[in-house]
């Protein structure tokens, strides 16, 4: 392999392991459960109304 494969590689292993961090998967499961709940809430689902629609 050559010197420059091997270069991408770790620099990809590193912007990987940067970006995909378990606190940065925390924050996207927090940021998708926010957007789930308020865009119920925005269209009216009954589900936040207590009634069954």
């Amino acid at each position: 392999m050559s010197d420059t494969v091997k270069d991408l590689q770790a620099q990809a292993a590193k912007d990987y392991a940067q970006h995909n961090s378990p606190e940065r998967q925390a924050e996207a499961r927090n940021q998708s459960a926010f957007a789930r709940i308020h865009g119920n809430e925005a269209a009216g689902s009954a589900s936040q109304k207590g009634g069954r629609g």
